[in-house]
């Protein structure tokens, strides 16, 4: 059974990161907490959207936060007809983190591993509502 499905208008053209913080913890007592701080930046004379997004994973240690990971990832995309800011499909918001976050979560697997500490492999999460935060703190250039 074939089916034609349309195609995203907008498609990944590249992601970097930006800056990586790793501090080997002293203890791993707690609940690992996890943060996600997304905004864009959507420059619509070369259809592109630039998806800044930061993570940071943290122990609680004695009613304090320990910092265990810090990463800022940016990802460029491109839609593939002109788009106004306003018309930017809905989807596209919690698709772009969609998108990108496993790449992320690889990097700190795999340089866990490689650092010989134990390994850290992030659990998958239903990213939904950051599509709305990441609307919200979206500008146009």
């Amino acid at each position: 059974m074939e089916e034609n499905l349309p195609l995203a208008p907008f498609q990944l053209i590249e992601y970097r990161i930006n800056g990586f913080n790793f501090y080997e913890p002293t203890t791993e007592t707690g609940q690992l907490s996890i943060d996600f701080e997304p905004y864009g930046t959507f420059i619509a004379s070369q259809k592109k959207f630039i998806l800044n997004f930061s993570f940071s994973a943290s122990y609680e240690v004695d009613e304090a936060q320990q910092i265990l990971i810090a990463a800022k990832l940016e990802a460029d995309f491109i839609f593939s007809e002109e788009t106004v800011f306003e018309n930017i499909p809905e989807f596209f918001y919690v698709n772009s983190i969609a998108i990108v976050f496993p790449h992320l979560r690889a990097l700190i697997t795999a340089f866990t591993a490689m650092a010989n500490v134990k390994r850290i492999i992030l659990p998958l999460y239903n990213l939904t509502s950051l599509g709305e935060i990441l609307k919200a703190r979206t500008v146009q250039a």
